[in-house]
């Protein structure tokens, strides 16, 4: 379950920062690792680095969020 709701929010955010992206228009760039699944820590990572507020919506403006190596634990 939980690896589900780590590739579901991953998806969701994707869908929101795709338009932003288009086109090399980032103002800034955060990458994230390999995820393994881990929604709490991604969703700690996102809080952290101010792409999104406490109800997960989009906050980074410009910013282009890249997800680097595997969703799930392999």
């Amino acid at each position: 379950m939980r690896a589900l709701r780590c590739i579901l929010i991953g998806l969701w955010m994707v869908l929101l920062a795709g338009p932003a992206c288009a086109g090399g228009a980032c103002t800034r760039t955060v990458a994230v690792g390999d995820l393994h699944g881990d929604a709490a820590r991604f969703r700690a990572t996102l809080l952290a680095t101010g792409l999104v507020d406490e109800s997960m919506r989009w906050t980074g403006g410009g910013a282009c969020l890249v997800q680097i190596g595997d969703i799930l634990d392999r």
